[in-house]
């Protein structure tokens, strides 16, 4: 019996690939994608670009919780790859979607009994929101 995989931010630059992968061994794996938007990424070349079929796809923002447990309910696995990767981006868009939205993901998997999450973070979880973290603030004050 194959093992369903929802991927997070499967229209973007990583989930994309990871999707794509995935979905290349039909034999073990039926690949469902979230993403907010429809659309692919910016980042994304448009040979590179991620085509999911309507049934396989949820557009659901992460804000939204019911959404995210709607779309993780049945899973054997999430990949958790959706964030906003911009490092100039404002604190409050990042709180919605990096912090509060990873949350989501991870409140639902537990509620839906999903067997196993992969998360994949950015840089910002290691150095830190750069537009106010402490060595940020140093760097400015040396220049």
């Amino acid at each position: 019996m194959n093992q369903k995989v929802l991927i997070t931010g499967a229209n973007g630059l990583i989930g994309s690939e990871v999707y794509k992968s995935l979905s290349e061994q039909p034999e073990r794996f039926d690949v469902y994608g979230l993403d907010r938007s429809a659309l692919p990424s910016v980042r994304v070349s448009t040979d590179r670009q991620t085509r999911i079929a309507p049934g396989l796809f949820y557009e659901v923002d992460l804000a939204d919780f019911e959404g995210v447990s709607d779309a993780c309910d049945g899973m054997d696995v999430v990949v958790h790859l959706a964030a906003n990767p911009d490092p100039d981006a404002p604190w409050a868009e990042l709180l919605e979607s990096n912090i509060k939205g990873t949350y989501h993901v991870f409140e639902a998997c537990r509620l839906a009994g999903v067997k196993r999450v992969v998360y994949a973070s950015s840089g910002q979880t290691i150095i830190g929101y750069r537009l106010q973290a402490p060595s940020w603030v140093m760097c400015l004050k040396i220049t």
